[in-house]
């Protein structure tokens, strides 16, 4: 029996020795082009010097039990795209026999090594997926994500990242942040947030902890901000959403896997003011949200040039005569808005800021951000970020509930109950939440209502029926 174990370490040393180190991120992206026939883009990214290609010894597999070996022998030529990374892409063709929902799956080790936020990066398997949805009647293509993922962020300055991803059939996009994957189904071992990763240390520019958020509506990311130089991995899922007389439906998804690269900044970047602080803050309904945010490069004879991004801007463009204004030394934009009293929304702003010259074009951004909402808006009802959360029984016949997750277990957590009209009916605070813990509205409820739960930046919604 001991040596059937010592051979079996031996074997899977040799095996983890032959797949060296060296996967950074990836995606799958799928393009329909007849019939059931599909195109499936596989783009990985790995060391700018790996010991071998991305796919050696690797197939993809395609989601009703065909697969395709990618015999990597080197002969791949990727492409150098900064951060000392390389990408690589690689095209399949594959037909259908019928309809039905696919996942697309890809499978390879390792992952570089060095990764701060998961448990042995190197010897940790890589895994992405898609998700398509083959229908004659609603044939689709997948999101496109036109911006390189792997990048650089600075130490103690809010980091910003927006993929561009569009769609091809013009269907809507939701964002989602996910844990990356080792397998399946399968988070990455010891996985944390790059901003839970040194939770101790503070991190937000405006004061408090560091922050890590996506918008659900246009993409962005942003960091609020790092506090550790190094490597880091985090993954975006990709929803799809196809407006029919039906209602709205999802018709295919992605994950992109990539990494930030946290450095020490420059000593050249350009200081950002921005007065409103990292949160939520509450636009009163006819009242004017008014702000100032200014851009200042360190040097004086510098052109700096400040940009504005953010759903924000996506949904009211007229608040300013421009999203990108720049000049000499300084730059300053003002801004005024007043909520709808009728209007029942959530916005991102992003600010960045950076040298421009005819030499070296853009230099590195500074970046801060902010959501801004409506008094209409609760968390829950209109957000797609966030995550629904299993609660038991449902309907609820005896008065009390369980929320079925053992995931925040220990942890603080705020618990609320609205009714359907937006009417907060039930609060709790939990300094050490159990789900095995019963969850006891007072008074009697009865009808539908929606859970939302909060712990740290992360929001869980349910509904939930109550009968008498």
């Amino acid at each position: 029996m001991k040596a059937v174990f010592f051979i079996s370490l031996g074997l899977l040393f040799s095996v983890t020795a032959a797949h060296a180190t060296h996967i950074k991120g990836g995606k799958i992206t799928f393009e329909h082009l007849t019939g059931l026939t599909y195109k499936i883009i596989l783009t990985g990214y790995t060391d700018e010097s790996p010991t071998m290609p991305f796919g050696s010894s690797a197939s993809i597999e395609f989601g009703d039990g065909q697969s395709e070996p990618i015999y990597a022998d080197g002969s791949e030529e990727g492409t150098p795209i900064g951060g000392g990374t390389m990408k690589y892409e690689l095209e399949f063709y594959h037909t259908y026999t019928s309809g039905g929902n696919y996942l697309v799956r890809y499978f390879e080790v390792n992952r570089n090594s060095g990764v701060l936020n998961m448990e042995n990066s190197g010897v940790m398997p890589f895994y992405i997926e898609a998700n398509i949805i083959v229908d004659n009647l609603y044939q689709n293509s997948g999101v496109r994500i036109l911006k390189d993922p792997v990048h650089i962020a600075y130490l103690n300055q809010t980091y910003h990242y927006n993929p561009q991803a569009t769609d091809p059939d013009g269907d809507s996009i939701s964002y989602h942040l996910v844990p990356p994957k080792q397998g399946e189904g399968v988070p990455v071992a010891g996985f944390t947030y790059p901003n839970e990763t040194f939770s101790g240390e503070g991190g937000s520019e405006a004061g408090g902890n560091a922050y890590f958020t996506i918008d659900p509506v246009s993409g962005d990311l942003v960091w609020d901000a790092p506090v550790r130089a190094g490597e880091y991995n985090v993954a975006i899922e990709f929803k799809e959403w196809r407006k029919t007389e039906g209602g709205n439906f999802q018709v295919g998804s992605s994950v992109l896997d990539y990494q930030i690269i946290v450095r020490a900044a420059p000593v050249e970047d350009p200081e950002l003011i921005f007065p409103a602080a990292r949160g939520e803050i509450l636009m009163e309904a006819e009242n004017p949200w008014e702000t100032t945010i200014t851009a200042v490069a360190a040097n004086p004879e510098d052109t700096v040039v400040l940009r504005l991004a953010g759903s924000f801007l996506l949904q009211h463009p007229e608040i300013t005569p421009s999203d990108s204004i720049g000049g000499k030394g300084s730059v300053t934009v003002s801004l005024s808005f007043v909520s709808p009293s009728t209007a029942i929304r959530r916005f991102h702003l992003i600010a960045s800021a950076y040298i421009y010259s005819s030499e070296n074009g853009t230099g590195p951004s500074r970046n801060k951000a902010v959501y801004l909402r409506s008094s209409g808006y609760i968390n829950g009802f209109s957000d797609l970020q966030e995550r629904t959360v299993p609660v038991f029984p449902n309907p609820v016949a005896d008065g009390y509930f369980y929320i079925g997750t053992p995931l925040m277990d220990g942890r603080k957590v705020n618990i609320k109950i609205f009714a359907a009209d937006g009417r907060l009916v039930y609060e709790e605070n939990v300094s050490s939440f159990t789900h095995q813990i019963p969850v006891r509205p007072q008074p009697a409820l009865s009808g539908v209502y929606l859970l939302q739960i909060r712990e740290g930046i992360h929001f869980y919604t349910s509904r939930i029926l109550f009968k008498r």
